[in-house]
């Protein structure tokens, strides 16, 4: 609607003007709130999948983790989400997985 609004049939702002890196940016916004759960995972899912495709790396691999604590029973809850490409540790030179 602010579009068609400031566009003015052609009498207004141009169109290079009004859709400018913050326009774009909230139009990416907006249409994430309007998504379905699913497919907002799906494009979770999709980003990770890119992070990985162009990781470059860091010198021993990468970790994600997730930590978390209880206080009320003084718990730390560390959880691993994503690894990428570890380096073989183990004492034999192999990686073992899970």
């Amino acid at each position: 609607c602010l579009e068609q609004c400031f566009l003015a049939e052609g009498n207004g702002l141009p169109l290079d003007i009004l859709h400018s890196d913050e326009y774009k940016a909230l139009k990416a916004h907006l249409s994430h709130n309007s998504l379905s759960s699913w497919k907002l995972v799906e494009k979770f899912l999709e980003g990770k999948v890119w992070e990985q495709k162009v990781y470059n790396g860091e010198k021993y691999g990468a970790v994600t983790l997730l930590a978390s604590y209880r206080r009320s029973d003084q718990r730390l809850r560390i959880e691993v989400l994503n690894a990428m490409n570890l380096l073989p540790m183990d004492s034999n030179g192999k990686t073992n997985t899970l």
